[in-house]
């Protein structure tokens, strides 16, 4: 049974590791820009208020084990599972990431997609989707320009340029402090 909470743990962080990394990135692809900072801004204010709804609940169904000790801990698995099925049930009618299409040379794929999240009754002529797959095709022109401009990719470029290496230790201890200080494993137990 251990081992099963164990692989369980193991799992749920992955998926959170996930969730918390790939979520704010996708969202801030399909934003508006003029919307974008204040709905990937409150991603994380998100994930705290599941925290919190996740505690209140095991704290409620810790008065269940008396009546029903089974209750008790398969309750709050059970709902652990709720939220991941509703996003992979809604995953079948999110659109693709229309950087991505452009990577990969599908064009009109992508034309559509921002067409659709753009479309206004302001906009009759898609001014505004048609300068987004300007910029995101001129971006993606010099992110794979950047690698011959610096002489490296930018995963060696971390190491190898002094101010990289520099933001690299800011985000990754800025990161690591935060977890080192253990408030996951104090919410948990």
């Amino acid at each position: 049974m251990a081992s099963m909470f164990q692989a369980g743990r193991i799992l749920a962080g992955i998926g959170i590791g996930i969730l918390v990394t790939v979520c704010p990135m996708y969202m801030g692809e399909l934003l508006p820009p003029e919307k974008r900072g204040w709905l990937v801004g409150h991603h994380p204010i998100f994930l705290v208020f599941g925290y919190m709804l996740s505690g209140w609940l095991g704290y409620a169904c810790y008065f269940a084990t008396a009546r029903n000790p089974e209750f008790a801990w398969r309750f709050p698995l059970f709902m652990q599972c709720f939220a991941p099925l509703i996003l992979l049930t809604a995953s079948f009618w999110i659109p693709e990431s229309p950087r991505w299409l452009l990577q990969k040379g599908k064009i009109e794929k992508a034309w559509k997609v921002v067409q659709n999240l753009r479309k206004s009754d302001d906009d009759p002529h898609d001014i505004v989707a048609r300068e987004e797959i300007y910029q995101v095709r001129e971006q993606i022109v010099l992110d794979a320009a950047k690698p011959k401009a610096i002489g490296c990719t930018p995963w060696t470029a971390v190491i190898k340029k002094k101010s990289y290496r520099k933001r690299m230790a800011v985000g990754f201890l800025t990161q690591w402090g935060a977890e080192f200080a253990g408030p996951l494993i104090i919410n948990d137990y």
